[in-house]
């Protein structure tokens, strides 16, 4: 076992990638697409240093960081940076972390914020007394509202591990069929708390975010 965790930890990770056509935004929060790892890296995950560009010159940028869990560590992951400012441009910069240390940052991006009035996009909806879980799968119920859009939209469902006080855990992403009102998801731990949110993400990036759920698989 000692043989296979040095294996697993030999060198820090290199420069995480963060995908701007998978990224998105709203007027409060910026949601960040990391590209999948390169192979052979191991991550436990990712730090996001953000800041208006009055922040970045004070040097008084924050801090978000998210833990990586197994089902993660060979797909995309997404991190919402939560509670900005609306029609504000934020500076972000993510590194990959290991036992082994820091990655190199990845290239430095930047997004300005949404007025609320300019999204024209529909808030996406759980249907939270419909959904469920087993021991090792949740059922998550959407509405099946039909509301004219300006522009052509894709949904995803994003879902993560509940961690501990003081943590937090990145989110899980795939893109699910408008049409369908009932999404699975699979592999999941049983006995554990999960978190569930509806994405639909528009032109330019633009996006909105249902209200998170949370599920808790029953135990095996």
């Amino acid at each position: 076992m000692a043989v296979q965790c040095l294996a697993r930890y030999n060198r820090v990770p290199k420069k995480p990638v963060l995908d701007l056509h998978m990224s998105s935004r709203s007027s409060d929060c910026v949601v960040l697409a990391l590209a999948p790892p390169t192979v052979g890296d191991v991550i436990d995950g990712y730090e996001v240093v953000f800041g208006t560009w009055e922040q970045v010159q004070l040097n008084m940028e924050e801090t978000v960081r998210a833990r990586l869990s197994d089902s993660v560590n060979e797909a995309y992951c997404f991190i919402p940076i939560e509670n900005l400012c609306q029609s504000t441009r934020y500076f972000f910069s993510v590194t990959a972390v290991n036992q082994e240390g820091h990655s190199p940052s990845s290239d430095p991006v930047h997004c300005r914020t949404l007025d609320p009035e300019d999204i024209h996009l529909q808030v996406p909806i759980i249907l939270e007394i419909q959904s469920h879980t087993s021991s090792r799968s949740a059922t998550v119920i959407t509405s099946q509202r039909r509301q004219h859009q300006r522009e052509m939209t894709k949904l995803f469902l994003l879902h993560r591990k509940e961690a501990d006080t003081g943590t937090s855990f990145a989110w899980s992403g795939t893109r699910i069929e408008r049409e369908r009102c009932r999404h699975e998801v699979d592999n999941l731990q049983s006995d554990t708390e999960y978190q569930f949110i509806v994405m639909m993400v528009g032109e330019g990036g633009r996006c909105q975010l249902s209200e998170k759920l949370w599920l808790k698989t029953s135990a095996s």
